[in-house]
C-alpha cells in the first residue's frame, strides 16, 4: 500500500505541465524565503553559510526539474520527479522548514 508521501508524488505526476511548473515555483519561492534566515538584515554577512548553500542546492534541483518539465523532456521524468521529491522531503526536515508551507508535503 502506498504511503501518503508516495500518493502525493503520484498526484503531482498526474498534474498537467503548467500546474507542475506552478507548484514547483511555489516550492522554490518558499525555500528561498528560508534562505533569509541565513543572513542578517542590513548586513553583507551570511550567518549560516552551510544552510544557505544547502538551500541553494535544493533550489537548483527543483528549478532543474521545472526546466525539464517546461522543455517537454519526458525521458525518465517520473523518476526525476520521485528522486527530486525524496531529496526535497529530506531537506525540508534537515533544514527545519515548517511543512505547513508546502501544499504537497
Amino acid at each position: 500500500m502506498p504511503t501518503e508521501f508516495e500518493k502525493k508524488i503520484q498526484e503531482f505526476i498526474e498534474f498537467d505541465s503548467l500546474k507542475k511548473m506552478l507548484e514547483l515555483g511555489k516550492i522554490i519561492h518558499t525555500i528561498s524565503m528560508a534562505g533569509r534566515d541565513t543572513y542578517e538584515i542590513n548586513s553583507d554577512g551570511v550567518t549560516d553559510p552551510a544552510k544557505l548553500r544547502r538551500i541553494n542546492e535544493v533550489i537548483q534541483r527543483i528549478s532543474s526539474l521545472q526546466l525539464t518539465i517546461a522543455s517537454n523532456n519526458n525521458d525518465e521524468l517520473d523518476s526525476f520527479i520521485r528522486s527530486s521529491f525524496e531529496m526535497l522531503d529530506h531537506e525540508i526536515e534537515s533544514l527545519k522548514i515548517p511543512r505547513g508551507f508546502f501544499r504537497l508535503f
